[in-house]
């Protein structure tokens, strides 16, 4: 599943503990700082040149003076150019910046100290579908990407954790949950370790949920604690009536990374 798809502030990020090399506890919501960065709007003009060398120069500032915050860049492959656009220089000041391409915005990025801070955002057509919150350049929290064809709904709820992602649940218009997706961190594939639809009875035989040890069966109602293991480390789900109300993630050392607890109401 892919997560290419402004979240509420976190009523507490809750770190209960913090010491080294223990876990952190956190809640179901982001945090996002207090403090108040100052805009800048990045405009671009793009005539969508036909071939390589013509892009180059079809994409351009519409003011010459951002080019103190960025500059063009591109790839070439054997006398072709391609990903070309414009990227951030390096200690550039911290605030919040817009890029808009040809009058529609594409994407909203807040820097501090030269690296990722808080809500970082991407929008289609000029409609916000994707946010994901960011800490000391990593991602951290609860991100949100948003259906396409009815944009306040929330389609995807991703959670990450210093950089790595973890859980991606899927909802539908009314906010039931359709749908998970449980990643590996360490493994370095970057898809679902396993992935579940409530269509399909939430089965995946190739990688069981297990409770006291036995391999359980999908589709049957889920209360209680389960395990979902890996050559990278497990999880540990606590499932009430079907819904996770707090899950754990250790490492294949059985040291804890993470817990995350659910607030009332919220789906994990």
């Amino acid at each position: 599943m892919n997560m290419n798809r402004s979240v509420n502030k976190c009523l507490g990020l809750l770190m209960l503990a913090v010491l080294d090399s223990m876990a952190v506890v956190v809640c179901a919501q982001p945090s996002n700082s207090e403090t108040v960065l100052p805009t800048h709007t990045i405009r671009i003009r793009d005539n969508h040149a036909s071939n390589s060398e013509a892009q180059l120069k079809s994409l351009r500032l519409e003011n010459e003076s951002d080019t103190v915050f960025v500059k063009k860049s591109w790839s070439e492959d054997m006398g072709h150019v391609y990903a070309i656009g414009y990227r951030f220089k390096e200690k550039i000041p911290d605030g919040v910046y817009r890029y808009v391409v040809n009058g529609t915005i594409e994407s909203e990025t807040v820097l501090v100290n030269g690296k990722l801070e808080g809500m970082q955002k991407r929008y289609m057509n000029g409609i916000l579908w994707e946010e994901i919150p960011y800490h000391l350049g990593k991602a951290n929290g609860y991100g949100r990407s948003y259906d396409w064809e009815s944009p306040l709904n929330v389609h995807l709820i991703s959670y990450h954790y210093e950089g790595n992602l973890y859980i991606i649940t899927e909802v539908n218009a009314v906010g039931e949950v359709i749908g998970r997706s449980y990643f590996m961190p360490g493994d370095g594939n970057g898809g679902p370790y396993r992935k579940e639809e409530k269509k399909l009875g939430w089965s995946d035989p190739a990688s069981p949920l297990t409770q006291n040890g036995a391999i359980v069966k999908d589709g049957n109602p889920r209360n209680g604690l389960y395990e979902l293991a890996s050559p990278f480390g497990k999880y540990q789900l606590f499932f009430k009536n079907d819904l996770v109300a707090w899950w754990k993630w250790l490492d294949r050392d059985g040291k804890l990374i993470v817990e995350v607890h659910a607030q009332p109401g919220q789906r994990l």
